[in-house]
């Protein structure tokens, strides 16, 4: 599976989109309601990824074009754009090792935050979702 330090194809592209706008819901200035991680789950396996697969998107991907939004003081709580998220994360996985790695520290205290917070919920979401 393409990760976020190689070349992701018009194809990978298209099939992430919609894991992407729907993760960037756990980057809202706002409490995650249980349905929230449900429709998460939903669209990452509707599109064919696993939990694996999703927590690699998440934090390769989503955390580093999305997370600054929960250290701003008047974060975007409203929704993204669909259009705004396709371009930060692109931009995001085309970045540097150095802008990746200052992005890793920086962004240490949302990733522990995001990972104990939500991940746990998300990955739930998708063991119920799938029987497990």
């Amino acid at each position: 599976m393409p990760g976020s330090r190689e070349y992701l194809t018009e194809a990978d592209v298209a099939r992430r989109e919609p894991l992407w706008l729907a993760l960037s819901d756990l980057f809202l200035d706002t409490e995650i309601q249980p349905e929230t991680f449900d429709w998460i789950a939903r669209t990452a396996m509707d599109v064919g990824f696993s939990s694996a697969e999703t927590r690699t998107i998440l934090e390769t991907e989503v955390l580093p074009a999305l997370g600054f939004n929960l250290l701003s003081i008047a974060g975007e709580w409203a929704g993204f754009d669909p259009t705004f998220v396709r371009e930060r994360v692109l931009l995001a996985t085309q970045r540097g090792a150095l802008s990746r790695a200052m992005d890793h520290v920086l962004l240490t205290p949302v990733r522990r935050a995001v990972l104990r917070r939500d991940w746990v919920r998300l990955e739930a979401a998708m063991r119920a979702r799938s029987g497990q």
